[in-house]
């Protein structure tokens, strides 16, 4: 699979998975730990994908 299709899936799995530990009531603190831990990625990454994307 080339990379940028990796890339995407896995922003996929990570968005999802927040998206649960919001739905379980997690604050953002234990989400980002969660899934640095979880996933091996940044912490950067991760807020990333928590911010809201502006319009």
């Amino acid at each position: 699979m080339c990379k940028s299709l990796e890339n995407k899936y896995k922003e996929k799995e990570v968005t999802g998975a927040i998206e649960g530990m919001r739905i379980a009531g997690m604050n953002d603190n234990d989400i980002i730990a969660k899934i640095i831990e979880n996933f091996h990625v940044t912490k950067d990454y991760v807020l990333a994908l928590l911010t809201p994307q502006k319009a």
